[in-house]
């Protein structure tokens, strides 16, 4: 019922758990009360329950698809047999800024100049994503009032490993027709997105916001086979993994982590 993704058969599902409290907690994890059974399974679609209503974790419902300038992958050009990677950018065409270095301090991933309208950030205009990629698990990064980076541990600012450095180029978004807003991890598809839903590997992993304690809301994905600076690596985020990036408006804080098999 939770795969409708309409809130009105979930609220009746969820109304369904308490009402069949004691067969529910059968299926609970160690430690796990009904309230967290019921967001686990959230989580899935990107939803959370939070006094008693139903919120998203996304900042943008409808996703966009990252178009990359023909021949930018190294490998075989998939790109031209899947139609995920030839959707229509937006009509006004801005373009991103992708890859690189920032400052020879971090991994450059996108810049937003401006943040588009639909994402829904209200406390920033322009949003500089960048991270220490060749660090594993959770980063956190406080953006100032021109949305720089800066780690929150001062123990993940280290020397930048040019086999982690994204190969730098200019991006475009498309919006993604409804066909593909919810997409797996099988086959070469474009996985590179921007809002909408996460599409996980392991499983929901919505990470806390370290300055205030609320969940943060999920950003934007990168799918391994990224080129690099060093032309004979490819960025694997561990293997064959994806690298989540998650975003809190209120703390300006934006969080890093990677899911593999």
């Amino acid at each position: 019922m939770i795969e409708t993704r309409d809130i009105e058969v979930i609220q009746y599902a969820i109304k369904s758990v308490y009402e069949n409290e004691e067969i529910f907690k059968k299926c609970l994890w160690e430690k796990e009360n009904v309230d967290g059974f019921i967001n686990r399974h959230l989580e899935y679609i990107n939803l959370y329950r939070e006094n008693n209503k139903i919120i998203s974790l996304s900042y943008n419902e409808k996703p966009y698809h990252i178009i990359f300038l023909n021949n930018y992958f190294d490998k075989e050009d998939y790109t031209s047999k899947y139609p995920t990677w030839k959707l229509t950018p937006e009509k006004d065409e801005v373009q991103y800024k992708f890859g690189g270095l920032l400052d020879n301090k971090l991994q450059h991933i996108i810049t937003f100049d401006p943040v588009p309208a639909s994402l829904n950030i209200k406390s920033l205009s322009k949003l500089i994503l960048a991270a220490n990629l060749d660090l594993p698990c959770e980063l956190f990064y406080i953006h100032d009032e021109n949305g720089y980076p800066k780690p929150l541990k001062q123990d993940e600012a280290k020397n930048i490993d040019l086999e982690y450095t994204i190969k730098e180029t200019i991006v475009l978004l498309a919006p993604t027709p409804n066909r593909w807003h919810f997409q797996d991890d099988t086959g070469i598809n474009n996985l590179f997105r921007i809002g909408g839903e996460p599409t996980w590997i392991q499983g929901p992993e919505n990470p806390t916001c370290p300055k205030c304690g609320k969940k943060m809301k999920f950003l934007m994905q990168l799918n391994e086979g990224l080129p690099t600076i060093d032309s004979n690596f490819s960025l694997g985020f561990g293997d064959s993994g994806m690298c989540y990036i998650f975003w809190c408006d209120e703390s300006r804080v934006s969080g890093y982590f990677y899911q593999c098999y």
